[in-house]
């Protein structure tokens, strides 16, 4: 099986676990049986734990550039701060 394959396999089975969790969710709700939210806490932390690399790996590439661009502005703005060189026109 190719890489790409194996990701998307990979990808469908945290949303399949998510989507049970769902459902298991919306039965407790409907019957009233409070335990079966414990369940679903439980496998809310799983899924986040395991699966959210998985299933928003674009979206998490797309927040560390993000966070590194400001990492590297802020720091180049604190530089030029406490070097004053933006009070040095000519």
């Amino acid at each position: 099986m190719s890489k790409g394959k194996k990701f998307e396999v990979e990808k469908l089975k945290w949303i399949f676990l998510l989507f049970i969790s769902l459902l298991i969710f919306l039965v407790a709700l409907y019957t009233r049986i409070y335990i079966l939210n414990l369940v679903v806490i439980l496998l809310a932390f799983y899924i986040y734990k395991n699966g959210d690399a998985v299933m928003f790996k674009e979206y998490n590439e797309r927040q560390r550039k993000k966070i590194e661009e400001g990492r590297v502005i802020r720091e180049a703005t604190k530089e030029i701060i406490q070097t004053r060189k933006f009070l040095n026109k000519k």
